[in-house]
């Protein structure tokens, strides 16, 4: 979806081909909202991995402070960790603040 920007979410966040990706506390039906992922994105929902992109959704400063360097081990040398905080559902069609 691409919201009020006419960008797509995932171009924003920077989601590439072949990436391993995992959205950890992501709000039920935010995957969906996910359009037009390029080819070979695959989704991981164990952190056993090594990871190109984790977008950590946290609703506490502790929360993050917390799983911060946990997450940020899981990434390969070039991955990116994006948090997003204070949603709690997903309403179509809005962006999350990423941070």
């Amino acid at each position: 979806m691409a919201g009020y920007s006419g960008t797509p979410l995932v171009k924003k966040l920077g989601i590439k081909e072949g990436f391993r990706v995992s959205l950890v506390g992501a709000p039920e039906g935010f995957r969906d909202e996910l359009d037009g992922l390029p080819n070979g994105v695959t989704f991981v929902t164990s952190v056993q991995t090594k990871l190109d992109f984790c977008l950590f959704f946290t609703k506490t400063r502790s929360e993050l402070t917390q799983n911060f360097s946990r997450l940020s081990a899981k990434l390969t040398p070039t991955g990116m960790l994006c948090r997003t905080s204070g949603i709690t559902r997903w309403h179509s069609g809005s962006a999350p603040p990423i941070g």
